[in-house]
This record gives structure tokens, sequence and C-alpha cells, in this order.
């Protein structure tokens, strides 16, 4: 979403200091448009309209024909006549092919707007002596349309077009020489307020051009968002409703249901899930490559036991040509198939055939049981020819799939706006843009000023005048505010407070300019210029986040970012009176436009309410040489949001102090704050530690770090929360690091560690050198037994353990090692890589004493334990193979409650039922020991053998039971990432 120069955690703090009004930024090189009054005329308008209508047909001159291929085109089905295909033929056209991943659904809308925007041209070309902010009929026979026309504190235009019950809002203008509008449209009858229990049903839409495009629906029950940056070319869409996936798959009554669709233009995947009480119910992945799909991944209740793959053979290997019939009816012929040099067939049925002259695409459609997905389904192979690509593998497949639904909900949070809050309909009004919200509310009239009033007008203004001759002379100011805001209940009673304490800092010689709080967690927000660029830093309680800004660092840049919707050449800007209250002593009256640019990002704080028409006082105390002056302002009107359906009404009281004064610069970063890796490489200021473990703040997508290394071996490791994908590149962006983080440096020089993480969080990040170990090799054989070897100090063992084609658990017990431990000694066996335990580790030591440990070794997979220990001699340990029966294990029968066996369910089997049987009553404790592979969410019921549940989620019984039969029934969700291993212990 749209990046501002101020987070929204500061937005507040900088609200206070807005409150110095036009003090705050005192040079102004850019023409502002003035306060909004009925003396100006659309004639002033008329002209940016035209700009606007003409970019819009610039931005959309190539959409009316036909928008983009949309992946639904790209998977459509086309016949011939017996037509002869060659893989050459397809190959060549498929390789021509760049196609456009994105979905651009939001050029629609840009030929909306520009239509209607010509349209109001039209209507007001005749009628250019009409006042903005009058209410214009543009057609004197129908008085039941109605415009006006407004401007903006940010200098937009306001356009409200009123037909009856059907409203459209467009605010529109020009920002850097790029288009920017927001746009609303909806039915209702007179002007909206929040503050009842009615419902606005509407379609927004938000525009940036170059940057992104937004659009909201928000239609009773039913909500959407859809979201396309043109700077990452990535694309997001959710919706939300009751029953949201109705049809043939009915769920319960009132089940809340959200569809989520990602496109991730680096990793070129398309995710889309179908959510129903927070639980993936269906979920799809397109993969693709620059050139077109590669296959996609259907799993769909309407598929039964089966997922569907759809598969773009074109780049396999091992055929030769294709056939397709015409004249079918859309079905295949006899012939239609795949087929080698010798015309042979390799795959006879229908296929999915596009061949145009820009792009070719040939696919086939398979269903397969899940759970049963292998390689050889991926690749083809298994029809004899050979799609070697590294991402048609199910290794690939599962790590981008999708198994935690919070997962979700934490990485699409855009511009505060969360798709996933109980209140989304409060949610995405308060996204709305403040001047199309004070449309709606009809809380934007203009005010009409004539010039200030009062006794102590002109002693202020020659007062202001000075102190900005002052500082024109030296730009450096400093300004300290504290300030509170009272929340009151049924708006008398006093039940919160809420306080701060800031600083404001400019030096417009150095282009410094920062902002800080003092109350509570430290924070502030700086900007200024390191090498070529201006950056901003955003901290939080140590915790720094920064980018650049501009790579033009001259001092007219500087001084446009300070004066940014204001205008400091006319000082008395939104005054309505002045009146003295004594010597040097001044009382204001003003309104919410004398805030300027900070007043801005309070209104930009959408749990506040109520600025439009709040009422706004402030004292003035100026001292002899107008080089310094203190200030109190009291604002009350406003109403606090936050309390969601019980708004509180909210006041304000702040006082300050603004003199001219040397500002120090202070960095940004200190020694001990937790950086943010930037977002872009180029952003990158400080050089990456590692010879010692550092922690970093990682953003969503990539994030970049720089080191400089000798030549030699290294090993990069990094702790995080949830899975990341860490490598290192040389200054050229080859990837130099292998899947467990070792890489070799052969020549001094410069060199990236590259990030990918799925959601903000912390790593715990280490580059460290490492010298490969002597290796001594041991082999386990595929059946248990015991494993015996002699250790020479110093050495490092491994265990390879062979591949087979069934998912199994090792178990080593630990036993005989802990009986020789020594209070000196130490052992420990981990998997490399760790496809283990939560703890990632099977360690003894005179510390800890664990009888044993499990470790998951996939199908197909080769895998290795390393041994480390400080114990001489011939140490021994007993292991064992568990491979994963559903038949045997989906009940299991108790002979002995001293020897009960152990159950493990995972993707092939996600409930297991343990049968035993109770021949004494008495009390009995029912205990359970877990070995967790993933996150898994176990659910467990104790029950007697007429299926009544005695106990639900019972991770603990204690109880009476009876003489009789009864069972354990366990259940985990279905993931092909989640296996539990369940120990039960009845006592």
């Amino acid at each position: 979403m749209k990046q501002r120069y101020v987070n929204n955690t500061l937005k507040h703090l900088i609200t206070l200091i807005g409150i110095l009004l036009f003090a705050m930024f005192l040079v102004s090189c850019k023409d502002k448009t003035p306060e909004i009054n009925n003396t100006q005329l659309l004639t002033e308008i008329y002209s940016d309209l035209l700009v606007y209508q003409e970019r819009l047909e610039q931005l959309t001159i190539d959409v009316e024909p036909e928008l983009s291929t949309s992946t639904n085109q790209l998977l459509s089905t086309v016949t011939y006549e017996y037509a002869t295909y060659t893989r050459q033929q397809l190959l060549e056209r498929y390789l021509e092919s760049t196609n456009d991943l994105v979905d651009d659904v939001y050029l629609e809308q840009l030929l909306t707007t520009k239509d209607f925007v010509g349209q109001v041209r039209e209507f007001i070309a005749d009628d250019l002596d009409q006042e903005i902010g009058a209410v214009f009929y543009p057609d004197p026979e129908n008085l039941n349309m109605t415009y006006r026309f407004l401007l903006s504190s940010d200098g937009y235009i306001v356009i409200e077009a009123i037909y009856g019950i059907n409203h459209t809002f467009l605010k529109i203008g020009m920002n850097d020489d790029q288009l920017e509008y927001y746009e609303i449209h909806y039915n209702y009858q007179g002007v909206f307020d929040p503050l009842d229990d009615s419902q606005l049903v509407y379609n927004y839409f938000t525009f940036v051009e170059d940057v992104e495009a937004v659009q909201v629906n928000s239609l009773g029950d039913n909500f959407s968002l859809n979201y396309t940056s043109m700077i990452d070319h990535t694309h997001i869409q959710m919706s939300k409703g009751a029953n949201e996936f109705g049809g043939e798959f009915e769920y319960e009554e009132g089940s809340v249901g959200y569809f989520v669709s990602m496109f991730d233009s680096e990793s070129l995947i398309r995710t889309n899930l179908d959510i129903v009480n927070n639980q993936i119910e269906s979920e799809s992945y397109e993969i693709f490559t620059e050139h077109g799909l590669l296959y996609a991944y259907y799993d769909h209740p309407m598929y039964g036991d089966d997922i569907k793959l759809i598969t773009n053979f074109i780049e396999a290997t091992g055929w030769d040509h294709l056939i397709v019939a015409e004249n079918n009816g859309g079905n295949p012929g006899e012939l239609d198939g795949i087929y080698d040099a010798n015309n042979n067939a390799l795959y006879s049925g229908g296929l999915r055939l596009n061949y145009h002259p820009n792009y070719a695409y040939a696919a086939i459609d398979q269903y397969i049981p899940r759970g049963t997905l292998t390689d050889s389904d991926l690749n083809l192979s298994n029809y004899g020819i050979n799609l070697n690509h590294s991402k048609a593998t199910t290794a690939y497949l599962n790590s981008i799939k999708v198994t935690d639904f919070n997962n979700i909900k934490q990485s699409l949070i855009y511009d505060n706006l969360n798709f996933f809050t109980p209140d989304l309909e409060t949610e995405l009004y308060d996204y709305l843009d403040i001047d199309i919200r004070a449309s709606i509310e009809g809380t934007n009239d203009p005010v009409e000023i004539d010039g200030p009033t009062g006794d102590g007008v002109e002693e202020f203004e020659a007062f202001m005048t000075s102190f900005y001759d002052a500082y024109n002379n030296n730009p450096e100011l400093i300004q300290t505010e504290t300030g509170t805001f009272s929340i009151l209940d049924s708006r008398t009673d006093l039940i919160e407070t809420k306080t701060s304490s800031l600083s404001l800092n400019i030096n417009q010689s150095a282009m410094y300019f920062n902002i800080s709080e003092f109350t509570g967690d430290y924070g502030s927000y700086t900007i200024m210029m390191f090498g070529d660029r201006f950056f901003e830093f955003n901290k939080v309680a140590g915790r720094v986040d920064y980018r650049s800004i501009s790579d033009d660092t001259s001092p007219a840049f500087f001084t446009n970012l300070l004066s940014q919707n204001t205008s400091v050449e006319n000082p008395m800007k939104g005054i309505i009176s002045v009146n003295k209250a004594g010597d040097n002593t001044y009382q204001v009256v003003m309104t919410k436009s004398a805030l300027g640019l900070l007043g801005d990002y309070l209104l930009d704080d959408y749990s506040f309410y109520g600025f439009a028409d709040a009422e706004y006082i402030a004292t003035y105390t100026f001292d002899a040489d107008q080089t310094h002056f203190t200030y109190e302002i009291d604002i009350t009107g406003l109403m606090d949001y936050s309390y969601y359906f019980n708004p509180k009404a909210t006041t304000y009281h702040g006082q300050g102090e603004v003199k001219l004064d040397t500002v120090e610069i202070v960095e940004p970063i200190r020694p001990n704050d937790t950086l943010y890796f930037p977002s872009d490489k180029a952003d990158i200021l400080y050089a990456t530690p590692f010879e010692f473990t550092t922690r970093y703040l990682l953003h969503e997508g990539n994030n970049y770090g720089f080191i400089q290394l000798e030549a030699g071996n290294y090993r990069v490791q990094g702790i995080v929360g949830y899975d990341v994908d860490i490598r290192i590149e040389d200054e050229n962006g080859n990837i130099i690091s292998d899947g467990n983080g070792l890489f070799t440096v052969n020549d001094f020089g410069n060199y990236y560690i590259v990030i990918n993480s799925i959601v903000k969080q912390s790593v715990d990040l280490m580059v460290f050198s490492y010298t490969p170990p002597n290796l001594n090799e041991g082999v386990f054989p595929s059946i248990s037994g015991t494993y015996s070897q002699t250790y020479v100090e110093g050495e490092v063992y491994y265990i390879n353990i062979p591949a087979t084609d069934q998912n199994r658990l090792l178990y080593i017990s630990l036993d005989k090692v802990a009986s020789i431990l020594t209070e000196e000694d130490m052992f420990s066996i981990q998997a490399d890589p760790y496809e283990v335990n939560s703890d990632h580790l099977c360690i003894i030591d005179f510390m800890m004493g664990n009888s044993g440990c499990y470790f998951k070794i996939q199908n197909n997979t080769e895998v290795t334990l390393q041994i480390d220990t400080s114990m001489i001699g011939v140490v021994a340990f007993d292991y064992e193979f568990l491979e994963i029966n559903s038949v045997e294990m989906s009940e299991i029968d108790v002979l002995d409650l001293n020897d009960i066996p152990t159950v493990i369910l995972c993707d092939i089997l996600n409930q297991s039922q343990l049968n035993f049987t109770i021949t004494e009553e008495r009390e009995y404790n029912i205990e359970f020991e877990y070995f967790l592979f993933g996150n898994v969410l176990i659910h467990i019921g104790l029950y007697d053998e007429f299926g009544v549940l005695i106990e639900d989620d019972a991770y603990y019984f204690n109880g009476t039971l009876e003489v009789g039969n009864y069972y354990i029934l366990f259940d985990i969700f279905e993931s092909s990432e989640e296996t539990v291993i369940i120990h039960t212990i009845i006592n």
C-alpha cells in the first residue's frame, strides 16, 4: 500500500507537534492551494481536469480492445482438425512469450474514471463561472442531479456527483507528476452517519500511478479487497462472506468463509485458498516460469478424494509431437495425445492447447488420490517424458504450501488494513480517504473566511513575521511539547487519559529533521542524508526500520519535504480570530487547516473522528526578541473510535515551547539498536557483523544484508520463528551457498545475505568460518538394531540413512549411552537437514538426560546424522525404524495397560482409536507424551464403549472409571507436513 513519510506508531506524537501550526515548517518553495472559499470559480480547476483526463487516456490507451490475458484464458482448451504440433515448434513459441502474470483488473476501473472525468468536464464547460463549494445543477430540468466541487487541503480536486440516491465522490490530483485519485460509488438516501446503526454499501478505489491500485468492496455481509503493486508486480485478492463457498459444498449455516489469492512475482507463484471457520478447505497453487504456467495443483472438495494436477509439458524432454482433433464438440479425438519420434503414443486423451502468435501452452490433466502425489506425477516420468525443472518436485510443492491460516492473517496486513479483524465493516470504512469520508458524512463544507477578526490580529502577525525573519538568518528550530488526550464516557465522565512527551528538531542547513517521543517506548522519526540519497529512519523501542526516499539531495528537495501541505508565506492561514490576552499573549481560534501537514497525519489516525467539526483554541506568548514563544492549545469535539461500537468523546490539551537554537545532529542508529534488514539491496547502510550472533528484524519478502569476507569456508545460520530462505550471493547476484548454508569464498570481497521471510519477524543470524571435518561415515541398515562405533578424539562421525520409498520415523534410544556417561562427557545426534523433532537435536550431557528421540525420514530422501561426542572408545546405542501403516494404526487394541502401543498420526493417517479395557473400578490417571513435527493441532477425546464422550480435549484425565471397555480418539488436521507421536500412560 501507499508508503507515508511517517509511520503509524509516530502519527500520534507528530500530531502533537503539529499543533504548533505554521511555526514548524518555515520556508516554502511550492505554491499551495489557498483556503477554500466561495470566491473561487470552476474556471480555476477546469484546466486541471483536462490534465487528469489526458493522463487517464494515456494510461488506458491500449486497454479498451482487450485486457491482459488471465490465468483462466491461459488454461482454455482449443482444438484443431487432427493437427500435429512438434515439440520444437511449441517450445520456440513458448520461449518467446513474456506474459504479464499480474492481474491488472484495475485497468477497467481506470476506464470508468476516465469516462467520469470527461463527463464532468462536458457538464461544466459552459458554466465555469460557478463557484467552488456551491451546489451545481448540470441539468436544469433534473434537480435530482447535483454536482459540487471542492479543493482538499493538499490541493486535490474533490468532485461530488449525486443523482437521487446514487453517489459518486472522486478526489483526484497530481503528486510529483504522478496521477493519484480516490473514488467511491454507493447508494444511500441522505447523509451517512457512522455513529448510527445503518450500513453503507459501496465500491471504493484508489490509484497511484506507477505505484499501486486498491479496490475495496463493502457489500452487506460480503467484503473484498483487491491490491496490485506496480512496483514489485504482486497481486493480492481477498474476500469474506457468510457461507462464502455454498453451492454443492455446503458448510454449517452461519460459517464465515474467506477466499485469499496471492501472486508473488519473485517466486512466480499464485496461491489460492478457500478458508471456512479458520480451516483451509481447499487450496490451489499455480507455478509459473517467466514464459507462462508450468503446472497447477488443485485440492478442492469438488474432486472428491483426488487432487487435480495440470502440467504444461512443452519444456519436458522425451516426446516429439502432439496431435489434436477438431469438429468433435471440444472433446478429444481418437488420435489425441502425445507421441515420441516413432509415433508411439506416450499419452492418449484430451490436451489443453493454446497456440497463438505470442504464446504457446500444452498441458495434460491428472487426477491423483490425495496424499499419494509423487515426483513422477509432477515431472511426467510416468508417461515416459521428463519435465526436468527444479519446481516440478514434491519437495518444492510442499515447501510452498500453506498449512497455517494464522500465517496468512499476519502476512496480509497492508497500510494497517487488517482484513481479518472481527469488525471488518468498520475497518474498511476507516480505510477510506479522509476527504472522501468527509464528503460521505457531509462535513466538508468549505469555510468562508474573509480574514481573521479580533483586536490582536496585527500584533500577532507582526510577531510571526519577526520569528520567520530570525529563522531565515539561522534556520535551526527546536520544539518540545507535552500533551494529554482525555477520554470521556457519555461526553462528561473522565475514564482514561493518554499522555505524550516529545520534541522536534530541524536543521535546514544540514538538511536534518527529527521528531522523537519520550513517553513509554522511545520512538523517533528522522530524515537525513547518507551518501547520495535521503533516508528515513523509524525507531520504536530500539527497533529501527530505514529506507531511502530520494536520490535528490538538493536543499530544494529537503525544503519541499518540510513545506508539504503548508503555506508559510501566509502565516494567518486557518486563523479565524486573534484577541489580546495580555502583554505579548494572544488567544487564537482556528480551523483544522491551520494544523498543516502534521494535522493531516493526525487525521490519518483512524481511531479518531470529528476533526472537521472540532474546536481549536490556542494561547500564544511571545518573548521580547521574537526568537522564542510558548503556547497552549485545546481541541474539543473529537471522538475516539478505538472503542469500536462505543466511541468515546475526546479532548486534547497540549503545551509547548518553540525556540531558535542550535540543533545537534543525532545519529538515528545506536550500537545497541536492533535493525531491520532493508527490503532493497541499494538501501544497505551498515555491514552485517558475522563474528558473533546478531539479531535483526525482517520485513515480509526479501531482506538484504552486506558482509565482507576473506577467502575461506563459511556457514550462515539463522534462528527464526517461521521458516525463511537464507542464501549468500556475490556482487553479481550469483548464489554461492548450498541448502545447508555452507559456502566457499575464493577471494576477499563484498557479499550479500538475502533472507526471504513470509512474515515480519526477527532472526538471530551468524556467519562463521567453517572447516569441514574429517568424515567418518557409517551406514544404518534399513532394519532396527544396535549401532556401535569406536570414537577417536577430535573427529566428527556421520551415519548415512539410505533413501527408501516409505515415510518413516527413526527412534534412537540413548539409554546405553546414558548408562556410561560421566559428568565431563557429552553426546549428541543431529540431522542435516534438520528433519527432526521440535528441538532439532538429540543430546545427552551431565545436565540433560534424554532417553531418546525421533527423527522424521521423508520418503525418497537420504539423511545424514551427525554425532558429536567427547567420549572416546566404543559407544553403542539402539535404533528402530517405524513405518506408518494407516491400516494397522487406525485402530489399536491395548492388551496390557503397562505396555500401550505408540500412536503415530500424519498426512496418511489423521485419526486413530486406542481401545482398552478397565477390569478394576478405581481412580485412574491418563497422561500423554508428545513428539511433534510441524505445527500440529491435536484433539483427544475419551469415550466409553457405547460412544458416550467422557472427557473432551483430554490432554490429562483424572477420575474414576468403572469396569468396562473404553477408547481414546486422537485427531489432527490433515497436512503432509504434520506428524505427531503420542505415548499414552494409564496409571
